[in-house]
């Protein structure tokens, strides 16, 4: 038996997508994206595995420029990871993946995140498991028949493009792990322009310019907000677009509806303006995997010194893992400056992937993570945030 593991060639596409319909079973359309509807695509971010020539097994690099308060970052994203039934157990995918962290590391990418519901496999390859605080609430329709007035939404229609894409932009320019979008991926990855939304579109808008747009979509007895942005996190807008969507999926025999967005001050005193009472709890967030974090730190380190010169030069040492805990990267500020260098052994201490991850996106919790002697200095360089990655881009 001859395996090759290589990057796919055009020739391959449409074994490919036979390949990825066999296993996951979706309709041929929602592969066809990966090559034909993402401006970022390359060959090189299809691995395969061949087994005598014919394809066995495949893995896709998504890259996404994704935001960060003051910068961006390059993530790649894993997705289709699958192995015909035949074929597994003989180690392809993981052949795969491990070419797509040296395609990624190559192309310097600074972190890869992927959604499993098979944490453990990633595991082996140093991804790590992060959480997300989520919102739901139940659908109480006498509780929504009493909902304040407010603006009043109306549906998406062809003409509202230009302005959904700037209210985007305007509220999620460095909101982390945001995408940046830009017109053609919304047309062609996301599939949203001219009038046509993927689930249901509602905007609310003045004389001038959309205040905010919503999308949902009720199936059986749940129902998800899926995308809600609102211009400068009005209150107002937000709980109107809730109380919209909570009716709408209500009506549809909804009982409970689940808001995926950011569980900011804002956005939970809307929803409990919309709907009364909400649930936060953890849910299971992306998994993560930085390709070369003292590269990262030293990237960022424009940024860091200005941050760290205005909160007035804290001292501290912070150190962080690389994939696979065997370095460390070390952040360390002292007299002579803020510098970051590689350590050959990880310190006592020294955070994990995921709590880096957290650090960088500004959640609260991470930062409690963080030992006595790099507290002050990570308050300093990394500003809290409310983190989110949107469902509609998805891989």
């Amino acid at each position: 038996m001859a395996v090759e593991i290589r990057a796919i060639r055009e020739s391959e596409q449409e074994e490919c997508l036979a390949l990825w319909q066999t296993v996951f079973g979706d309709p041929r359309a929602y592969f066809e994206r990966y090559f034909r509807g993402d401006a970022e695509y390359l060959p090189d971010y299809t691995l395969c595995a061949l087994v005598d020539g014919r394809l066995a097994s495949a893995a896709q690099i998504v890259r996404r420029v994704v935001s960060l308060p003051g910068c961006t970052l390059t993530m790649g994203g894993i997705a289709n990871v699958a192995t015909l039934p035949g074929h597994r157990g003989r180690g392809l995918s993981t052949a795969c993946l491990a070419r797509a962290i040296e395609t990624m590391r190559a192309d310097a990418m600074d972190v890869s995140i992927l959604f499993t519901g098979v944490a453990a496999f990633y595991a082996r390859l140093g991804w790590e498991e992060t959480s997300v605080p989520r919102m739901s609430a139940a659908l109480d329709p006498h509780r929504l028949a009493l909902s304040a007035p407010g603006p009043c939404p109306r549906p998406y229609a062809r003409g509202d493009d230009e302005g959904l894409r700037s209210l985007y932009a305007s509220a999620n320019g460095e909101r982390p792990l945001t995408v940046r979008r830009g017109p053609p991926y919304w047309r062609d990855w996301i599939g949203w322009d001219a009038g046509r939304a993927p689930g249901r579109a509602m905007v609310i808008d003045s004389a001038s310019q959309l205040r905010g747009y919503a999308l949902s979509r009720a199936r059986g007895e749940s129902a998800r907000v899926r995308e809600l942005v609102a211009r400068g996190d009005d209150l107002d807008v937000m709980a109107a677009l809730l109380a919209d969507a909570a009716a709408a999926a209500a009506s549809e025999g909804a009982r409970t509806l689940r808001i995926e967005m950011p569980a900011s001050a804002a956005a939970r005193e809307a929803a409990r303006r919309a709907l009364g009472s909400v649930d936060v709890e953890d849910g299971r967030g992306p998994m993560v995997r930085f390709l070369d974090v003292e590269r990262l730190l030293g990237g960022l380190m424009p940024l860091l010194l200005a941050r760290w010169s205005a909160a007035g030069r804290p001292g501290g040492r912070i150190a962080a893992r690389e994939p696979g805990g065997q370095r460390a990267a070390i952040v360390e500020a002292a007299a002579r400056g803020l510098t970051v260098r590689s350590a050959a052994q990880p310190a006592a201490g020294a955070l994990t992937q995921s709590e880096l991850f957290g650090l960088l996106v500004g959640c609260e919790r991470a930062f409690a993570r963080v030992n006595d002697e790099g507290a002050s200095l990570a308050r300093a360089l990394f500003p809290r945030c409310d983190p989110w990655f949107w469902a509609l881009d998805a891989f």
